[in-house]
């Protein structure tokens, strides 16, 4: 078991756990009941956390979120705001094309965000926890191709190290000059087809999303059912996704 280095701290987050979950205010037995400490130690965590804002006491009923800690919820809703409205806008996306769509960002030191709507095709992130974690695709993924078109020559080599890559259909194509000579073509096109190298059967394909200093910082995929690879019909989606791309990075980037 790993030691608490801050058991205080702990506890702390743990009383405004409790108290966040309740619909009415918590009374202190309860919250002492509830702690791994003494209830001197209780009585001093809540006299900080008061004095600080983070949580109200009452008279009688117990105590309650403080307005510090409000703000800060609405701060966190702020940020989720444009995260709801991708979504929603995904959702019709998805309908108007016929196939799962899914938003990932890619950043190699922050966690990255994944939105996933119609999850028929695609039922799981593409990139989950730090940015350079994509998993078991990478290469042989739409989606880890446009990261990787337009990557740096040190991200490419680590995401390609990381991810072990494999053979996984008979259309993979494995890391070596094909795949150098496919990702130019799609950092030329900006966008990425992907024929069954994942998947038996599974189609996609994906553009980028770059951040406001122009660096690769995500992409968007689209992934539907099919065994033959019409590229017409790619590309009608792909026209509808960089639509999507440009409004994402409106309201991603500039908070219009």
């Amino acid at each position: 078991m790993i030691e608490c280095k801050a058991p205080a701290l702990i506890e702390g987050m743990h009383i405004i756990e409790t108290i966040a979950k309740s619909k009415e205010a918590v009374p202190f037995h309860i919250l002492a009941a509830n702690s791994s400490m003494s209830k001197a130690s209780v009585i001093r965590l809540l006299k900080e956390l008061s004095e600080n804002g983070y949580i109200e006491s009452g008279t009688r009923d117990g105590y309650s979120l403080g307005i510090k800690f409000l703000y800060i919820l609405k701060d966190i809703a702020d940020k989720l705001k444009p995260l709801e409205i991708i979504s929603e806008k995904l959702q019709e996306l998805s309908d108007s094309i016929n196939s799962s769509v899914q938003f990932a960002t890619y950043e190699r030191t922050k966690p990255a965000i994944t939105i996933i709507a119609k999850a028929e095709c695609e039922n799981s992130p593409v990139l989950v926890g730090q940015g350079t974690d994509i998993i078991a695709y990478s290469h042989r993924h739409a989606l880890g191709k446009i990261i990787m078109a337009f990557a740096e020559d040190e991200e490419i080599e680590e995401i390609l190290n990381k991810n072990r890559p494999c053979k996984k259909t008979p259309q993979t194509v494995m890391p070596g000059a094909q795949l150098d000579k496919i990702l130019k073509q799609i950092k030329c096109d900006k966008v990425a087809f992907e024929n069954q190298e994942c998947i038996s059967g599974i189609q996609r394909v994906a553009v980028p999303l770059f951040n406001a200093k122009g660096k690769i910082y995500g992409g968007l995929c689209a992934s539907w059912f099919n065994h033959k690879f019409i590229k017409e019909s790619s590309s009608k989606k792909a026209m509808l996704m960089m639509e999507m791309i440009r409004f994402i990075t409106k309201i991603y980037f500039t908070g219009e």
